[in-house]
């Protein structure tokens, strides 16, 4: 099996509603808790001064606790990618921004009315965070991954995504 025929076998729909799943499933959001008010607020002076709200993103963006921004930036530029495929799959950046935002950004307490007021404000963060990735999470901040260590002979020859789910029973 090819690369090409494998891509055209997988359901995108699936393999969003996993990342989506796994999203919402982390024990904190992506944009921690403490932040998200912090985010939020980036909104209120976007109509007024862009440059200015952008700087104020980039802040809160550089608060970031190490793993989150990685993360956060990974799907950035993921959500980027995808969207310029947005003639094929209908999937513009404000779609995109709609669908996933909720997933990375939302309150401690999840009552209706908050999630109601904050769905435009975090539909215009996602929004910014996409479109404008390449500024807010420059590449030369990227870390690489990593490499094992300290493994076992046993861990060498088994695949990095491998799962043990035996019992210990």
């Amino acid at each position: 099996m090819n690369d090409a025929s494998a891509c055209s076998d997988t359901d995108v729909h699936t393999v969003a509603s996993l990342l989506k799943l796994y999203l919402r499933e982390l024990p904190e959001p992506v944009v921690p808790w403490t932040q998200y008010q912090d985010f939020l607020d980036c909104t209120s002076v976007w109509d007024s001064n862009n440059t200015e709200a952008l700087q104020k993103l980039e802040q809160q963006i550089a608060l970031l606790p190490r793993t989150n921004y990685d993360l956060l930036s990974y799907i950035c530029r993921f959500l980027f990618e995808v969207q310029l495929k947005a003639t094929v799959n209908k999937m513009n950046v404000e779609n995109l921004a709609t669908v996933m935002g909720i997933n990375l950004l939302k309150p401690q307490i999840e009552d209706p009315i908050t999630v109601m007021k904050a769905t435009p404000l975090i539909q215009k963060l996602m929004t910014v965070m996409i479109s404008q990735h390449q500024t807010l999470f420059p590449a030369s901040k990227d870390t690489l991954p990593c490499p094992p260590s300290n493994r076992t002979e046993n861990q060498k020859n088994t695949p990095r995504s491998f799962v043990g789910w035996e019992s210990a029973e």
